[in-house]
């Protein structure tokens, strides 16, 4: 099937409309303590209360999300949407109409909710986090379960001082969910690989072993500008790994999203 324009991630943008926004003047630690059931169904940034500024935010994350197919003058297609640089622009002209100052010696700062480096990671890691959602949820089709039914925690994007924990939080995330299976890969391989529907997933974005810069979700990002993400392994490796057998089957799993639960 062919398509002569870009298709909506219909999932990324339904998954990001199920969130209201939640204005705030809690810290990130006290935020985790409302419950994945509460964080799951909203739009946040930790100490921010501004509603203007989530609305906006919200609304420019769908641009990012489902960039615009345009025709030029010469009737050549382009794509026309937003970037990350602009929405920080325009997140920090908002921020400075609505009269907001840094905390003392926090300026420039990742406490600092005008910063380029807080606003890089709001963007950033809500852009992600509905992706994740969305490419989660198009990975769970029965025939994508099929062809494809494991996946593998890899470095997607490189960092100046990358976390070193990764196979700490792998091990530890085995463990928690008993996925036996995925521990022994692991120990002869060094792949960190599970079948999709294993509990290692949550575990790893619960923070197993005590980590506490998870988002909650069994989905990418489990942790927030790791850089780490998962790749599909199809039937034929999945087999030969020993994740399942010739005839065996995957089954879907709930992502416990607000977007499920309103179906």
């Amino acid at each position: 099937m062919l398509f002569d324009s870009p298709m909506p991630f219909r999932e990324a943008i339904e998954s990001l409309l199920a969130r209201d926004l939640l204005p705030t003047n809690m810290s990130s630690a006290e935020l985790r303590g409302l419950g994945k059931s509460i964080l799951d169904r909203s739009l946040f940034s930790a100490r921010n209360h501004y509603t203007e500024i989530l609305d906006q935010l919200k609304n420019e994350l769908q641009t990012l999300l489902n960039p615009v197919t345009a025709v030029r003058p010469d009737g050549t297609p382009y794509t026309s949407g937003t970037d990350v640089a602009s929405v920080r622009l325009r997140l920090r002209r908002s921020l400075e109409g609505l009269g907001y100052q840094a905390p003392e010696g926090k300026k420039g700062t990742i406490e600092d909710l005008a910063s380029e480096p807080r606003l890089n990671l709001v963007i950033k890691t809500n852009q992600q986090i509905a992706q994740g959602y969305g490419y989660a949820r198009q990975g769970q089709n029965a025939d994508v379960l099929d062809e494809w039914p494991g996946q593998e925690l890899v470095r997607l994007e490189e960092r100046v001082v990358p976390r070193d924990d990764w196979d700490e939080r792998w091990r530890a995330a085995c463990q928690q969910a008993g996925d036996t299976l995925a521990l022994g890969i692991y120990r002869d391989t060094g792949r960190m690989v599970a079948r999709k529907d294993s509990g290692v997933w949550q575990a790893l974005g619960d923070g197993a072993g005590g980590f506490d810069d998870t988002l909650g979700s069994p989905y990418e990002p489990f942790a927030f500008g790791s850089g780490m993400g998962t790749v599909d392994i199809d039937r034929a490796e999945s087999v030969e790994l020993g994740l399942i057998g010739e005839d065996e089957q995957v089954k879907a799993i709930p992502l416990n999203y607000a977007l499920e639960v309103s179906e």
